[in-house]
């Protein structure tokens, strides 16, 4: 539900402060959107379904199944450079020690019935290794996500990451498409 807080488009309204919460478009190339969309759909065998009464999205986890692969690597490595022009955006350094990132994971959320309720992404001890989440549109559909406390609505644009803190204050709504299928690739920076 859109209020009139919230810009459909990402954009951030006058006034609005959305604090460590960053939006870069053009993170993932078109073509390479689509190749990570084509990999999800030819390997059905090896999706998970996750869902219960606040979420419903299948979930491939690309990391498991491309490791060895010098895309996986590039792609790793481009993260953490995401992360570094995400701390100069912020105007800081790097004040957490970090492990590494967490496995890759492609969710489609299936037209009409795919979302994701108000949640965060680090929920118990297993989780609060989260630091930092990066979650990258790869495709253009109407489910935009949302982040109540700070007031914005982010329209899914091909290639737009969304880089923010893993914690209460950034809790999101990822809402469900009435035009299309919703993909989204998704892993986080973690704590040592």
């Amino acid at each position: 539900m859109e209020d009139e807080r919230r810009d459909s488009n990402g954009t951030i309204g006058e006034g609005q402060k959305p604090g460590a919460l960053k939006i870069y478009d053009g993170a993932l190339s078109e073509g390479f959107s689509d190749d990570l969309i084509e990999i999800f759909n030819t390997n059905e065998k090896a999706h998970t379904r996750n869902q219960n009464d606040t979420l419903n999205f299948l979930e491939y986890n690309y990391t498991t199944n491309h490791k060895d692969e010098d895309v996986h690597k590039r792609l790793m490595e481009h993260t953490g450079q995401l992360y570094k022009h995400y701390l100069e955006d912020l105007g800081t350094t790097n004040m957490i020690k970090a492990s590494g990132f967490e496995e890759i994971k492609i969710h489609k959320y299936e037209q009409g019935v795919g979302f994701h309720d108000l949640h965060i992404d680090a929920v118990d001890y297993e989780s609060a290794i989260r630091a930092v989440a990066f979650t990258w549109f790869l495709n253009e559909t109407d489910g935009n996500i949302d982040y109540p406390l700070q007031r914005i609505g982010i329209e899914a644009r091909k290639g737009r990451v969304i880089i923010t803190p893993v914690s209460w204050e950034y809790a999101s709504n990822n809402h469900i498409s009435k035009e299309s299928d919703k993909y989204i690739l998704q892993t986080y920076l973690h704590l040592a």
